[in-house]
């Protein structure tokens, strides 16, 4: 199912679906910025992005460091896009405003990208524009767009190349240099990436993901010999992994219970269906156990798969025969009210997160 929005000709629902979703995508990832803005002075919220700005601007005095500054030990610096990036908005626009406003100008065009993505996997508009919002309300999705790190940077080159490899013209050869990108950072993000190729593939696609999954797995085998950061690894115990991985119980990177709900229920349905194949179900459940096994952060890259399970879920259960419909009503007045509260718990806890101007100056 061809969907792009922005650049063929689609439905009168479908144009209706596109945008209401970028309405609401833009309103979303406006809140943070305009709150720091107003009540903190402009200052934005993390420790990292001070690192970054400072490194972006040090590109442009060519003042190339000898260490990295983010980290206690001496250790070696390794270049990072993401540090140019920030480094050139800083030079346009000023470096606090640009830590501020990058992160958002990201997140809509990350979104804008998997919309188009997720409309080749659902059937209807109702399906597309419910699977976007499931995105945007996705508590890890906003922590990730909510402050200026190179995990953002990542999450957008990983959207973007996904998105030009399953066009159907010549500009998919565009994704070479997207995920050529990713190589300056843990190679893990590279092997997701060759897990995700693998579920976005169709047959007619086969051929191209051959070609790049090797020039992928000839950049990983270079790479090795080159650098030794082949994983971002955090070993936290059973209970504080169980608190990281679900936002509503605090963890940063975590993810909604009730959306895990549906999308639970949406894969049994899948299932029943006999719209998962084993294959499927195998790298679903790889990626599952590098979240599990390596760390929570990780979580961005199923975000998409669970938003179009969350989708199937709501609606099984929407197109279910209920003894009650009352009942029905509200279960799913109840999980839609639940996912809300873990987006919007996000949001007010990243607004208010340190530092303050006060913190800064001093």
């Amino acid at each position: 199912m061809d969907q792009y929005p922005l650049i063929s000709k689609v439905t009168k629902e479908q144009k209706l679906s596109w945008r209401l979703f970028l309405l609401f995508s833009v309103l979303v990832l406006s809140i943070l910025p305009l709150y720091r803005y107003q009540n903190y002075g402009g200052w934005p919220i993390g420790e990292l992005v001070y690192d970054h700005t400072r490194l972006g601007k040090a590109f442009f005095n060519l003042e190339i460091p000898d260490s990295d500054p983010g980290v206690v030990a001496s250790v070696s610096y390794l270049f990072d896009p993401f540090d140019v990036l920030i480094g050139t908005f800083g030079m346009l626009f000023g470096i606090r405003f640009a830590a501020l406003l990058l992160p958002s100008l990201l997140g809509i065009i990350t979104l804008i990208l998997l919309y188009n993505i997720l409309g080749q996997f659902l059937p209807s508009p109702r399906y597309h524009l419910l699977a976007g919002l499931f995105v945007l309300t996705n508590p890890v999705f906003l922590a990730v767009f909510s402050e200026a790190t190179n995990l953002t940077f990542i999450s957008t080159l990983v959207t973007s190349g996904i998105y030009f490899f399953l066009r159907k013209d010549r500009l998919w050869k565009l994704s070479f240099l997207f995920f050529a990108t990713l190589f300056f950072y843990p190679l893990f993000h590279v092997l997701l990436v060759l897990l995700l190729l693998m579920l976005s593939t169709g047959h007619e696609k086969k051929k191209h993901a051959f070609i790049l999954s090797l020039f992928l797995i000839a950049g990983i085998i270079v790479s090795l010999f080159i650098k030794n950061n082949l994983f971002y690894i955090s070993a936290p115990s059973l209970l504080v992994f169980i608190q990281q991985l679900f936002s509503d119980l605090g963890g940063k990177f975590g993810f909604s219970i009730f959306g895990m709900f549906l999308s639970l229920l949406g894969l049994f349905y899948l299932i029943e269906q006999k719209k998962v194949t084993h294959t499927i179900m195998f790298i679903i459940g790889l990626i599952l156990l590098f979240i599990i096994f390596i760390s929570p952060i990780y979580g961005i890259y199923f975000i998409p798969l669970m938003s179009i399970a969350a989708t199937y879920g709501f609606f099984s259960l929407l197109k279910r025969e209920w003894k009650l419909h009352s009942l029905q009503n509200m279960t799913l007045f109840l999980l839609i009210l639940g996912i809300i509260f873990s987006g919007t718990s996000v949001m007010s806890r990243n607004a208010t997160a340190a530092p303050s101007s006060e913190e800064v100056s001093a």
